[in-house]
């Protein structure tokens, strides 16, 4: 966003990561309005400045309002592939990306893709070869969401959540930052068992429960297949 004759755009993002300061400063929010669905560390600052707005609405609502309010003309997106059958992935972010890919070219706009060689093929839905008008080819690791350790205050939470809420067999949704690795670290102090997993985001914390044996689903799988 170095260019400055960029100006007049209005870009709807839903988390961020990577070395990406310089979209959200001040300079460049002058130029670009940033419609921020799922803040991050990144974007924080300006949202809470009124640089950049906050957009407010559930993550599985985010095909719906892209396809009846807020249609984008122009999709960037991250993929993957081909397959043999000619169709790219669309790696590992997907709660909107289909819908702001199949929005645009249903409107006239186009769609650039950009193909990571270290982006994984995540099966699940995929998109053909015509969907997209520019492919550009990258090499570099992809950006990470890091995890750390939760303060005192966050501990305190945490202990709180685990004691109260979480028994054998509880069924868990996390998201990300310091509380959700608060609260497994209770957990594990806890001692519980049998835990499920139902959400929308996989953070690593969840990955510590898995990797421990804690998480079975075993509760969950028999309530789904009544």
């Amino acid at each position: 966003m170095k260019d400055e004759s960029i100006r007049d755009v209005e870009l709807l993002g839903v988390l961020h990561l990577g070395e990406i300061d310089l979209l959200f400063s001040r300079e460049c929010c002058n130029r670009v309005a940033h419609r921020v669905i799922f803040n991050s560390k990144h974007s924080r600052v300006a949202v809470n400045n009124e640089l950049a707005m906050y957009q407010l609405m559930h993550l599985s609502d985010i095909p719906a309002q892209l396809r009846r309010h807020i249609p984008p003309n122009v999709a960037f997106i991250s993929v993957s592939g081909p397959d043999n059958g000619g169709n790219y992935s669309l790696g590992t972010a997907v709660e909107g990306v289909l819908a702001a890919t199949q929005v645009p070219k249903a409107n006239g706009g186009i769609v650039i893709a950009e193909r990571n060689s270290r982006m994984p093929f995540v099966l699940g839905t995929t998109i053909p070869a015509e969907m997209i008008d520019f492919l550009i080819d990258t090499e570099y690791e992809l950006p990470l969401n890091p995890s750390h350790e939760a303060d005192e205050r966050g501990k305190k939470i945490g202990k709180i959540i685990a004691q109260l809420y979480i028994h054998d067999g509880s069924t868990l949704q996390f998201g990300i930052g310091v509380v959700p690795e608060a609260v497994t670290n209770a957990v594990f102090e806890k001692g519980v068992k049998d835990l499920g997993i139902h959400t929308e985001l996989f953070a690593t914390a969840m990955r510590k429960l898995v990797e421990a044996g804690i998480v079975t689903n075993k509760y969950l799988v028999r309530e789904i297949s009544l």
